[in-house]
C-alpha cells in the first residue's frame, strides 16, 4: 500500500502546487465534484473529501478540517469489526494508509465498478423483509437499497448486517452510499453521520 500512498500523495502535491493559496484541499464546497487534473477528481461530502483517479482501482478519502469526528478512522474500525459479524464482504474494503506530508491522513477504499441505480419492482416477499428493517439504521433511508442488498446477499446476511448497523450506528445507507463490486451490491460509505461523541465504542 506504500505505492498507493505515494501515488495519491503526489496528486495532492500537484494540486497544492497549482493552487496559489495552497488551500485547495482545505476549503471544498459540500457535495461539489470537480476535475483537478486529467482523470483526477475531487469529490466532497458533508464531512470528507475523496480523491479519485480514473486509472486507479482504489480511491482515497480524508476528513475535512474542523470536524468533531474522525469519520475515516471510524470507518476503518467498522471494517475491521465487520469480520466479527461475518459481513465484511458487504463493505467496500477500507485501509489506513497513514499520513502524507505529516498532515493528510489518507484512507484507501476499493473502487466500485458501478453505482446503484435502483432495483426496480419489489416482490411481495422482498417488500415484507425490507419493511422489517424500515425503523432500523439499515433500512431507514432507502427501501430500494435494502432490497438490493437482500437480493445479492440473502436474508441471513441481512440480519447480521442489521446487527452491525445498530451496534455501530451506521445510519446513512442511501443510494449514493452503495455500489457494485464483483457484481454484488456493497456499502461504500458506512461511517454513519454522528452528532455526538462515539468514544464509548470498543476498539
Amino acid at each position: 500500500m506504500l505505492d498507493l500512498l505515494q501515488h495519491y500523495g503526489a496528486i495532492i502535491d500537484e494540486i497544492l502546487d497549482n493552487d496559489d493559496d495552497h488551500n485547495a484541499l482545505e476549503f471544498i464546497d459540500y457535495e461539489e465534484n470537480y476535475q483537478c487534473a486529467n482523470g483526477v477528481w475531487l469529490c466532497s461530502g458533508a464531512t470528507r473529501c475523496a480523491i479519485v483517479d480514473d486509472d486507479c482501482d482504489w480511491i482515497v478519502k480524508f476528513d475535512l478540517d474542523g470536524n468533531h469526528e474522525d469519520y475515516c478512522e471510524r470507518e476503518a474500525r467498522i471494517y475491521r469489526k465487520a469480520k466479527d459479524y461475518g459481513v465484511q464482504d458487504m463493505l467496500v474494503p477500507c485501509i489506513d494508509l497513514g499520513f502524507w506530508r505529516e498532515h493528510w491522513h489518507l484512507y484507501a477504499y476499493k473502487r466500485v465498478e458501478d453505482r446503484f441505480c435502483g432495483v426496480g419492482v419489489f416482490s411481495d416477499e422482498e417488500s415484507k423483509i425490507a419493511n422489517k428493517y424500515s425503523s432500523s439504521p439499515l433500512g431507514s433511508k432507502s427501501k430500494s437499497v435494502t432490497v438490493g442488498l437482500l437480493r445479492d446477499w440473502g436474508s441471513k446476511m441481512m440480519e447480521r448486517l442489521n446487527e452491525l448497523c445498530i451496534d455501530w450506528r451506521i445510519n446513512d445507507l442511501h443510494g449514493g452510499n452503495v455500489g457494485y463490486l464483483d457484481n454484488k451490491l456493497v456499502i461504500i460509505d458506512y461511517a454513519g453521520y454522528l452528532e455526538d461523541d462515539y468514544s464509548s465504542e470498543e476498539e
